[in-house]
Parts: structure tokens; C-alpha cells; sequence
């Protein structure tokens, strides 16, 4: 009974395929047609309107790094902050291996690294994006505090 029942799924499968090897590809078309639609209806609905052009053209990258220390060690739980251009901080604090990483960055742009720790010290690092970066960042000794009498 078993075999005979999926047998029979199996020939309206091959049918549907043989009748119209397309109907992937037609779904797959109605569907971002209808997407579309729906963009023009906000539109109408007094939305503001995207930019096509624009939207088509933003692509997004990740900055992938690891922050060492001026022996070239790995720093782990360091905090790690990115600015982008326009003013927007993403933070993130690096792994046991000192690695860390901040995806879904529009590219095209130049962004800030900084990094906090408490025995080291980062330079500010620009970085321009155009496409994955992989950044090695070595730290330098913080000074100690001099006392002044």
C-alpha cells in the first residue's frame, strides 16, 4: 500500500515537471514581481519612496582582524569599536584568540577603528572599505602615570 501510495506522488511529480519545466522559474518571476508591487504600494500609501538605483547599488562587507600586542601575541577580550563614516559605532570585544570581526558594513566608505585595553594602547586605525578587510592591529605599551612633586 505504502509503495503504491508513493508511486503515485512520484508520477504527479514527473508529470508536473514534464507538463511545465518552467513553473520554478514562473513562481520565482510572480514572486519578485509581487514584491515589487508591494514597494509601490507603500508608495502610494505615502511611504517615502527607495531610491532603486541606490538600493541596487549599497552593497554591505565585513572587517575581520586580530588585535596583538607589540610582541605580535594575541590580546583576547579586547574591546574593539568601528565608526563608520556617517557616524554609527558598532562594538565588539575579540575571542581567546584575539580575533574579531563586524559584518554587514556598507562598503565604499572609510571607517574608524579604536580599541580599548587595559595595559595597551591603539592608534586610531581608518580603514577604507571596498570589499572583506582583514586587518593584523599591534598595540603599544601604555605609558605608566608619572607622579610630579
Amino acid at each position: 500500500m505504502t509503495v503504491t501510495f508513493v508511486a503515485c506522488w512520484l508520477f504527479v511529480f514527473a508529470v508536473v515537471i514534464v507538463a511545465d519545466p518552467n513553473a520554478f522559474a514562473q513562481t520565482h518571476e510572480d514572486i519578485h514581481s509581487s514584491a515589487l508591487n508591494l514597494d509601490h504600494e507603500r508608495v502610494a500609501a505615502g511611504e517615502t519612496d527607495p531610491d532603486p538605483g541606490k538600493l541596487s547599488q549599497v552593497s554591505t562587507t565585513s572587517i575581520v582582524g586580530k588585535v596583538l600586542d607589540p610582541e605580535n601575541r594575541a590580546m583576547p577580550r579586547t574591546t574593539v569599536t568601528l565608526t563608520e563614516a556617517y557616524g554609527t559605532q558598532h562594538t565588539t570585544i575579540s575571542d581567546s584568540f584575539g580575533n574579531f570581526r563586524f559584518e554587514d558594513i556598507s562598503s565604499g566608505q572609510k571607517v574608524v577603528l579604536s580599541a580599548n585595553e587595559s595595559t595597551h594602547s591603539f592608534f586610531d586605525l581608518p580603514v577604507d572599505l571596498a570589499g572583506e578587510t582583514t586587518i593584523s592591529w599591534r598595540a603599544d605599551t601604555k605609558l605608566k602615570p608619572t607622579n610630579s612633586r
